[in-house]
């Protein structure tokens, strides 16, 4: 199609999005030029080419190419309600975000919305616009409660994993916010028992007594909290002993890891030599 008609935008965007697992520079190069097409025509004007726009869009963020996704959100939102296209404004904030233009970030950042009215694709697109304002430690929790609510869907457990490794390897100074004490059973914790019974202590008055969640209203919380590994506790009439804490991110990694790896490996961005 595109050999018969090189001109056309579309053919053009179909062409850079079948590329782009195939030949990165191949992929940018047909993008780029249904882009400048796009504006030495006018072609954006026209409402009936709004669904070009936003697929040029869409492909240059998966890309990483935010200053040209940043310029095609806008333009595509320019005359539409941000909360009906949610998905796309989260990605234009992204994008405007990465090309230095984060006042509207930052003000929509001040107060978002509520984790159970999102869905998995826009709530990690809130947590990836965390990351992307600096604020990596905000963004790690709120991925951890991404997965928490969408734990039965595997390919959270790959998206945990990719974005935890990123924000690591950055040596953000902001993960420094996150100060948990694990040499005992504390708040954010994990512990784990002789007897094979496991906790994770939270501050939240919703836990999952299925994903062995404990508060400070529950039994085994008053009987845990403070104690140390070697230490001997009696929980629902069992003597056993603590045999090691963990803090409930690098518990939560390692459970992602294994799951990821067993059922969506190939959502995996990184190539993981050895977690163990």
């Amino acid at each position: 199609m595109l050999k018969e008609n090189p001109e056309n935008i579309t053919y053009l965007i179909y062409a850079g999005s079948n590329y782009k697992f195939l030949d990165f520079d191949a992929a940018l190069d047909y993008l780029k030029k249904a882009y400048s097409k796009i504006f030495e025509t006018g072609y954006f004007k026209e409402k009936e080419n709004q669904g070009d726009i936003l697929n040029l869009a869409n492909e240059f963020f998966a890309l990483s190419q935010f200053e040209f996704s940043e310029k095609l959100y806008s333009i595509f939102l320019s005359d539409k309600d941000k909360i009906h296209n949610f998905e796309t404004y989260l990605k234009y904030l992204i994008s405007s975000t990465l090309v230095g233009k984060n006042t509207e970030a930052n003000k929509f950042l001040e107060k978002i919305p509520d984790l159970k009215d999102l869905s998995i694709e826009e709530a990690l697109l809130i947590a990836k616009l965390f990351e992307a304002n600096g604020l990596d430690a905000e963004a790690i929790n709120f991925v951890y409660e991404i997965r928490r609510k969408f734990f039965n869907n595997p390919i959270i457990h790959a998206e945990y994993i990719n974005l935890n490794l990123w924000i690591n390897s950055k040596n953000s100074k902001n993960l420094r916010k996150i100060k948990i004490d694990s040499t005992r059973v504390n708040i954010n914790t994990v512990v784990f028992l002789e007897s094979g019974m496991k906790f994770i202590i939270e501050d939240r008055y919703d836990v999952s007594k299925e994903r062995k969640e404990i508060n400070s209203i529950c039994d085994e919380y008053q009987s845990l909290i403070g104690r140390s590994v070697n230490e001997k506790v009696k929980i629902h009439n069992i003597e056993t002993k603590i045999v090691s804490i963990k803090t409930k991110y690098i518990n939560a990694f390692e459970e992602s890891l294994e799951i990821a790896k067993r059922e969506v490996p190939q959502y995996l961005r990184y190539f993981i030599f050895n977690v163990e």
